[in-house]
């Protein structure tokens, strides 16, 4: 496969553990439990190792650090006969970045030339390598998972850790980039809340040749740049709604921002647009996309099959403090409460019944 279907399998498969995940940490109330039931179906269903092969996924290996014996790292991934990686599991719940996280930091010092480590609880995943210091694991994670906030894995970089691909020199790369990315981030929204003056400075002075900054007009300044960022933000957010609204209509949703009956305005919410692309990106293996489209009312938003209201596939009536999904079969629709568009990824299997109901062949993307 190439790199881009594997990127495809690693976004189904997650979506699948999702709700794995979901129905058994609560379960697993020891470490030896989130090993079994979480970690190890991460590594073979997601990234693809083989860890019925004791040459491939070792458990319990040994990690003696000087003078003291009999410390072990709880797995070492191996390729090649080299280790790719290790990881420290902890049952669910724990906190991955407190004093787990030095353990971790001893056993990365005696395991050379291994570069990558992963701690987790099974449902957090926290990936450290020695961007800083050579041969030292860094302080932070440069990337992490998170089971709970699907919506926020990154699946591309996630994808470098498959067996298939899984290339140490191209991790490293990747994690000195994202470090560096953090770290621009992290800058930029110090100075969206409050700009300082050496960031005012710069933009007042490379802006506008005719204004020059002083300690006498400095909070104007700082002013004038904290409103025009702000102005920046929202517009880029709106031009990502606006897009978003064009490529639905393009493909064949249908949005009805506007006056209904009554007068009352049809407004397509952030919430609504991520719920149905959520619920296209969980049909995508059940039913090609440009089929999954919708209708938006004043009292709920429609998830259809060809766009037909008698073939609703689900229902979001997220317009109220307690938000509803809507769920149909043949015996008519249920109403369940979510917490947000994190919860539909639990009903993946509700929404490919309703479409099966429809449509007992389904036509598969190619």
């Amino acid at each position: 496969m190439n790199r881009t279907e594997i990127e495809k399998k690693v976004e189904s498969n997650v979506n699948g553990l999702v709700t794995h995940i979901q129905a058994y940490s609560s379960k697993c109330q020891t470490e030896e439990a989130a090993k079994h039931a979480l970690v190890l179906p991460f590594l073979q269903f997601v990234l693809g190792w083989d860890i019925f092969n004791p040459l491939e996924v070792i458990p319990e290996f040994t990690a003696d650090a000087g003078i003291k014996r009999g410390e072990k790292v709880d797995y070492a991934v191996m390729k090649k006969g080299k280790i790719a990686f290790i990881i420290e599991c902890k049952m669910p719940g724990a906190k991955l970045e407190s004093a787990h996280a030095s353990q971790l930091y001893r056993y990365f010092g005696t395991l050379l030339p291994c570069r990558i480590a992963i701690l987790t609880d099974g449902v957090r995943y926290l990936f450290y390598t020695d961007t800083e210091n050579p041969n030292v694991l860094d302080s932070t994670p440069f990337f992490s998972v998170d089971f709970t906030k699907p919506e926020t894995i990154m699946i591309e970089e996630l994808s470098q850790f498959t067996r298939e691909t899984f290339d140490v020199d191209d991790v490293t790369r990747t994690a000195t980039q994202l470090m560096h990315a953090e770290n621009v981030k992290a800058y930029l929204v110090r100075q969206l809340d409050s700009p300082s003056d050496e960031f005012v400075k710069l933009l007042i002075n490379a802006s506008d040749a005719n204004a020059k900054f002083s300690p006498k007009n400095a909070e104007i300044m700082r002013s004038i740049v904290k409103k025009a960022l702000e102005n920046v933000v929202q517009s880029r957010v709106h031009q990502v709604l606006k897009t978003a609204q064009i490529a639905g209509a393009q493909n064949g949703t249908i949005s009805e921002n506007g006056q209904a009956a009554g007068g009352k305005e049809i407004v397509t919410t952030v919430e609504e647009w991520e719920g149905f692309y959520t619920v296209r990106t969980l049909l995508h293996d059940i039913v090609h996309p440009e089929r999954v489209q919708f209708k938006d009312t004043v009292s709920y938003f429609n998830v259809l099959l060809d766009g037909s209201p008698r073939q609703q596939i689900c229902r979001f009536y997220f317009n109220n403090p307690r938000k509803f999904l809507g769920l149909f079969s043949e015996k008519g629709e249920v109403k369940k409460e979510v917490g947000g568009i994190a919860d539909l990824y639990l009903h993946k299997r509700d929404f490919a019944a309703a479409v099966l109901m429809y449509d007992k062949k389904p036509s598969y993307p190619m």
